[in-house]
């Protein structure tokens, strides 16, 4: 096609944070594969490798890293096919925003003194950076949303932290740690 500019276009992008079980099966890294082709429909604002039920001592963020990598070597090609304003990222930038939470399985993360984790941090920082929503497909476990949670409830105002919460979009695939019945227990308002 000579002219890229009739392609589609977007009026916005929605904001996206990943949480995955990384190397648990083969079912998410045939997920983030499939989610790179369609990641100039979105703004992909993390990549965080999770523990899981079936994970719950390990993280794989090289995993993650490496389908990235992998990513560099065609986007040029998958850019070459789309409008010109919504090309997709550099496997550079996508590789800045991969992340880990805590090697430990679901609510072991919210013992004390266990640290916040880079994931968290990250986490809570992408949330608090925009008015705008962010949805967080989480693949594995979501004990790094967790920690976030209640860090963020421990270093801010109850109507500080209601409001960050409200910006939450979360799409929870088996509860597959037990932190997720604790944060809808905890924080009946996190969508």
């Amino acid at each position: 096609m000579s002219d890229l500019r009739k392609l589609a276009t977007f009026p916005s992008k929605p904001r996206i944070f990943i949480l995955t079980d990384m190397l648990n099966e083969p079912d998410d890294s045939q997920s983030l594969v499939r989610y790179l082709l369609y990641a100039n429909e979105f703004e992909t604002r993390g990549i965080c490798a999770t523990t899981s039920t079936w994970l719950r001592s390990s993280i794989h963020p090289e995993e993650i890293r490496r389908i990235i990598t992998a990513y560099g070597k065609v986007v040029k090609k998958l850019n070459s096919h789309v409008n010109p304003d919504f090309q997709y990222q550099a496997a550079e930038d996508l590789l800045k925003l991969v992340t880990s939470g805590p090697a430990v399985y679901g609510k072991k993360a919210l013992r004390d003194p266990e640290p916040l984790s880079i994931g968290a941090q990250h986490l809570l920082s992408t949330l608090q950076e925009s008015p705008e929503p962010l949805y967080v497909p989480v693949w594995g476990g979501v004990n790094t949303l967790a920690l976030a949670l209640k860090y963020l409830a421990q270093t801010s105002s109850p109507k500080e932290a209601a409001m960050e919460r409200v910006k939450l979009r979360v799409y929870i695939i088996s509860n597959q740690d037990n932190s997720g019945p604790w944060i809808r227990a905890k924080y009946p308002d996190v969508f």
